[in-house]
């Protein structure tokens, strides 16, 4: 039936999102900081070089911007004398202002520390929501939501990419619409509060900000051919178009800058940033079980180690087989196997690779000619397969 709650979350589910966020949070202490969780301060979550030292500089730099009356956009205190455009660089401003009196009070590496600690557990979180709404079911959600916050694509990025691991946001927003189309929240509440999801992910990570679009568009499409409600699709469809419109609004003066110096050509090589064919299967090094016995066969994939989050491993491939068996008749797990589908199919780039080697055109090389959308890289689109396979096993539990 159609929910009336006029909350974005029921009273009586609240606490268990509290708790649930709390066990996240718990994991990802014991997995990532437990040795160092008494020296956040001088020890670094990650490889604490290469990037980490960007995003620390970040975490001061919009602080120092509003409070000495600057530009957060431009600055001199890199590049110098004649500084650099920030518009086209991951300055996390979002998350800057966010964690601002834990820079001030303990440092950026602190609030480093605590942001890389916080987004496994958000990003499970806001899984978890979607999972519960799509479910109903508290244990089968907190392992859907484990399986987005702890995913290959997120440990991958907790060496050191702060501004992709900020995932959270993504599966929120699909939340958000799930309960419009329930008519579980009004129609101005729900504009607000996407709006300010979509303007924290716009903060975090612009490239996460365009892709969630992209594959929004995806999903919206799908759930047009497939579900009877069109009306009703369509309506939140307006909606969700309303919040990008107020999103633009208040990014204009930054976005104007932005298309000033939009890059002449794509940011990285996507033949050497695509997802091999056999990673869905196989485990790079990285991975505690399996990854050292397939070295010699995965050392040829051209995805880096860090980046490539394609690996599902047995159990999520058997578990994702027996849902599609189980629900094969319902219109709701073939949606799930078709955006899951089609996320895994674009993250493979324009052109398949398989052990590294070249075969055929793939429709990525679709995606590659959209404006903007072209500096994307698309093994990390393996982010939102995640989101879609979680939600199938959830709703399979």
């Amino acid at each position: 039936g159609v929910q009336t709650c006029a909350l974005p979350i029921s009273a009586g589910r609240a606490p268990q999102a509290a708790l649930v966020f709390l066990l996240y949070l718990a994991i990802a202490v014991a997995f990532y900081a437990l040795p160092m969780i008494g020296d956040l301060g001088s020890r670094s979550i990650g490889v604490g070089k290469g990037d980490s030292k960007l995003y620390l500089w970040s975490l001061s730099w919009l602080p120092y911007a509003l409070t000495h009356g600057v530009s957060p956009f431009f600055t001199t205190r890199v590049f110098a004398p004649d500084g650099v455009d920030l518009t086209w660089v991951t300055t996390l401003p979002a998350p800057s202002l966010a964690l601002w009196p834990v820079t001030a009070a303990f440092g950026p590496l602190v609030a480093y520390n605590v942001l890389l600690l916080l987004a496994p557990a958000l990003a499970g979180w806001a899984a978890f929501l979607l999972c519960r709404e799509v479910t109903d079911r508290f244990w089968a959600s907190a392992v859907g939501g484990y399986l987005v916050g702890f995913s290959t694509y997120m440990v991958g990025h907790l060496h050191g990419h702060a501004n992709l691991v900020l995932l959270f946001p993504a599966p929120l927003a699909a939340w958000l619409v799930l309960r419009r189309l329930r008519g579980a929240i009004p129609p101005l509440l729900f504009v607000a509060a996407l709006a300010g999801t979509l303007l924290f992910l716009f903060g975090s990570s612009t490239e996460l900000f365009a892709t969630t679009a992209l594959f929004g568009v995806v999903a919206f499409a799908m759930a047009l051919a497939l579900f009877p409600e069109r009306r009703r699709i369509f309506g939140v469809g307006l909606l969700v178009a309303l919040a990008y419109a107020v999103v633009g609004t208040v990014l204009l003066p930054f976005l104007v800058d932005a298309f000033r110096n939009v890059p002449d050509a794509p940011l990285r090589p996507l033949d050497r940033a695509s997802t091999d064919l056999l990673s869905f299967v196989l485990p790079r090094t990285s991975t505690l079980v399996g990854g050292a016995r397939f070295r010699g066969i995965t050392s040829r994939f051209t995805a880096s180690i860090v980046e490539d989050g394609g690996y599902l491993g047995p159990l999520l491939l058997v578990a994702m087989g027996l849902s599609i068996l189980a629900g094969w008749r319902r219109r709701a797990t073939w949606f799930l196997v078709g955006f899951a589908g089609v996320t895994a199919l674009l993250s493979l780039g324009p052109i398949l690779h398989v052990l590294g080697e070249e075969r055929w055109t793939l429709p990525g090389t679709w995606v590659a000619r959209i404006p903007l959308l072209e500096h994307a890289t698309p093994q990390r689109f393996t982010a939102y397969m995640a989101i879609g396979v979680a939600v199938l096993i959830a709703d399979w539990l």
